[in-house]
C-alpha cells in the first residue's frame, strides 16, 4: 500500500476504511491529515474486506483505526511484542483443516 496524505473519519469517529460506500453522504465524512502517531490500540473486532480481514482497532480516546490484514501480518512479523490472547481453548476440525479455538461451554445437570 501507499502512504496516504488524509483520511476520513465518520461522525462516530470512526475511521473509513472505504470511501467510494459514502459517495452519496460525502459531507458526513471529515477529512484529517494522515500523521504518524503512537498508541496503544485493542482490537474491538473483525470484517471481511474481499477475501480478506480488517481489524478494528480502539484507542484510549475512542476512535476507532481500521487495518487490513496485509498490514496486521506486517506488523507481527516487525515487532517483539507479539499479540496475546487469551482464554479457554479447544480444538476444532473441517474436512481437513484444523484450528483451535474457544472452547464450549459444558452444562452442568
Amino acid at each position: 500500500m501507499n502512504k496516504a496524505k488524509n483520511y476520513y473519519i465518520n461522525s462516530r469517529n470512526m475511521m473509513v476504511h472505504r470511501t467510494s460506500q459514502y459517495n452519496a453522504v460525502r459531507k458526513e465524512l471529515i477529512e484529517k491529515p494522515a500523521i504518524p502517531f503512537h498508541a496503544k490500540l485493542k482490537v474491538t473486532g473483525l470484517g471481511r474486506l474481499n477475501s480478506g480481514i480488517l481489524f478494528y482497532l480502539e484507542d484510549e480516546n475512542g476512535t476507532t483505526y481500521v487495518m487490513n490484514d496485509a498490514m496486521m501480518c506486517e506488523y507481527i512479523d516487525n515487532t517483539d511484542i507479539g499479540i496475546f490472547v487469551e482464554g479457554d481453548w479447544d480444538f476444532y476440525q473441517q474436512g481437513a483443516s484444523y484450528s483451535i479455538g474457544l472452547a464450549s461451554k459444558k452444562e452442568e445437570y
